[in-house]
Order: structure tokens, then C-alpha cells, then sequence
């Protein structure tokens, strides 16, 4: 036998302790991730199990919060817009929707929002709560991956607040996709990242940090693109709308309380410093001054890290944190 056939018999002869093994981390990483999909997928049965005719336990609509949107749209399309911001109209298409519905959900956002989610009532209601999920864990992942230059982590794609996100059809990951995504192409594609960082005007409790890091880091052609989107989508909606609808928006921006009352969520559950600072006991003027005090030092330390480092992964995360 010639010295070529003996090698390729050692070849295929080779142990099996040859071949690449997966490390103690990936492993443990693996299991973890395996053991996170299962704990959602029972999860999802027991729901799937506990709802009928559409209805959760809680009295609670399939996908709880994504009816708002849905119907917030279907307004739209119906040329009913502006009664969106109607609590009592908004809640009874939403009990219309699903018969036995006892949560009331109310829509808060700026009318740019609803025009964006108006296409979603040519869908039935199940298909668009897909095409809604679809957008915002597409979205999610892409600017993950443009961000970090390399493949997410398994545990970053299936992490808790992901999973919430997509059960209760939130907008949280298409916010993080938006500043993912915005942060992410800063230096390359400045027009682009103003209007990514733009779009979260549709979240108006947020979009005040994104202006002054900007100017903290002397954007102006991004900070210039993200007014201009902005201002462009906000006449659009004006134009298909009509002024009712915005009349409407900024009417709610001037009673804040009503976001409490419209509600049917506890009050004493909203993840900020002035809840908290009522729950512990403090009037509303010093639980006013204390939340601003907390937002004051995240603003301030979100422009200090976004002025002395340049990598987007921090920047990020500092936007995210603070906001």
C-alpha cells in the first residue's frame, strides 16, 4: 500500500476524541437556553389552554396589549381616528372585539404611531399580532447583529424581556431595534441613524434623551435628519387624519393623570421612581422632584459615557438604560 492510501485510512481511522468538541461554556449555555425554550413553551400551552374565545384569565384579550394597537388602527382605517384617544370609544371597540374583555386598554401614543400601525386591520387579528411580532424580533435581531458585528447570543435572542414582549405584543423590541440600530450606523450612515433615532418620537416618554445626547455629541446632521422624519411623518399623519386626531394626542400630553385612570392596570405597578416614591408614602410634589432628580442623573450619565467613548455597544446600552 503506498504512502497516500496509508494516510487516508489514518484519516478515516482516527479517533472520534479528534473531532471538535463543544467547551464547558458552550454547553452550559447550550442547556440553559434549552431549558429557557421550554420553560416559555409551557408557557404558551398553558395560556393556549386557559383562554377561550379569545379571552385569558384576568379577563384579558389574546396578546393583551396588542389590542390597543390593533384597534387604534382599525380606528384609523375607518376614518375614526381621532376616537382613539376617546377612552370610552376606544374600550368599547375593544370589548366589541372580544366579547367578555373586562381590562381596559387605552391608547396613549402620538397619531405618526397609528398611522404606522394602521395597515395591521387589513389583517385578521391573529395575523397581524404575527406580522407585529415579526417586525419587532426581525428588527431586534438585525440591529443586535449590526451592532455587535458578529452573531447575537442565544440567551440575548430568548432573554425574559424578549419573551414578554412577544406574548403581550409590546413595542419594547422595536424600540431596542431602533436605538440598536441608530447607534449602530452613527459615523456610517448619519441620515439613516437620525431617522432611526427619530422614529422614537413615537414614544415621547423616551425621545427627549436622544436630542441632547446628540447635541452632547454634536450630531447635528443626525439630530437634523431625525427632526426632519419626523416632522415629514407627523404632517402625513395630519394629512390623512386630520387635525382632530392630534388635537386629541396633545390634550392627553396635558392631563398625564389620565394615563393612570384610563387604565385598568394598578397605578402602583409602573416601573418609575414617582410610583415608587407614592407606594413608600411621599406626597406627589416630592415624589415629582424625586423621580426628576433620578431621570436628571440617567440623562447626565448617559452624555457622560456617550462624550468619552466611541463604542456603539456602550452607547447603547446607555440610551437604553437611561431612557
Amino acid at each position: 500500500m503506498s504512502g497516500r492510501h496509508l494516510e487516508t485510512v489514518a484519516k478515516f481511522a482516527a479517533p472520534a476524541s479528534n473531532a471538535p468538541r463543544l467547551s464547558g461554556q458552550e454547553l452550559a449555555r447550550w442547556a440553559i437556553f434549552a431549558v429557557t425554550v421550554g420553560l416559555y413553551a409551557m408557557v404558551v400551552l398553558t395560556a393556549a389552554r386557559t383562554t377561550h374565545h379569545g379571552i385569558a384569565l384576568g379577563g384579558a384579550p389574546l396578546f393583551y396589549d396588542f389590542e390597543a394597537f390593533y384597534e387604534a388602527g382599525r380606528l384609523a382605517v375607518e376614518g375614526r381616528a381621532a376616537q382613539a384617544y376617546d377612552d370610552a370609544r376606544l374600550i368599547a371597540a375593544e370589548h366589541a372585539a372580544f366579547p367578555g374583555m373586562t381590562v381596559r386598554l387605552p391608547w396613549n401614543y402620538p397619531p405618526s404611531l397609528q398611522l404606522l400601525v394602521a395597515p395591521l386591520a387589513f389583517l385578521p387579528y391573529g395575523a397581524a399580532w404575527l406580522a407585529w411580532s415579526a417586525v419587532g424580533y426581525g428588527g431586534f435581531v438585525l440591529s443586535l447583529r449590526q451592532l455587535l458585528g458578529t452573531r447575537p447570543p442565544l440567551l440575548l435572542l430568548a432573554a425574559p424581556a424578549v419573551a414578554v414582549n412577544l406574548f403581550f405584543g409590546q413595542n419594547g423590541l422595536i424600540s431596542a431595534a431602533l436605538i440598536c440600530g441608530g447607534v449602530s450606523v452613527l459615523d456610517r450612515r448619519p441620515l439613516m441613524a437620525g431617522v432611526l433615532l427619530g422614529m422614537m418620537c413615537c414614544k415621547p416618554q423616551f425621545a427627549p434623551l436622544l436630542p441632547l445626547l446628540l447635541v452632547a455629541d454634536r450630531r447635528w446632521r443626525v439630530l437634523g435628519a431625525a427632526i426632519a422624519s419626523q416632522a415629514l411623518l407627523a404632517c402625513v399623519a395630519l394629512l390623512v387624519f386630520g387635525a382632530p386626531v392630534w388635537i386629541g394626542f396633545f390634550e392627553r400630553l396635558l392631563h398625564p393623570g389620565s394615563v393612570f385612570t384610563s387604565s385598568s392596570s394598578d397605578w402602583r405597578t409602573i416601573p418609575s421612581t414617582m410610583i415608587l416614591a407614592r407606594t413608600l408614602g411621599l406626597d406627589p410634589l416630592a415624589a415629582n422632584i424625586a423621580h426628576w432628580c433620578v431621570a436628571a442623573a440617567a440623562a447626565s450619565t448617559a452624555v457622560w459615557i456617550w462624550t468619552r467613548t466611541r463604542v456603539a455597544g456602550l452607547r447603547a446600552a446607555a440610551v437604553g438604560a437611561a431612557a
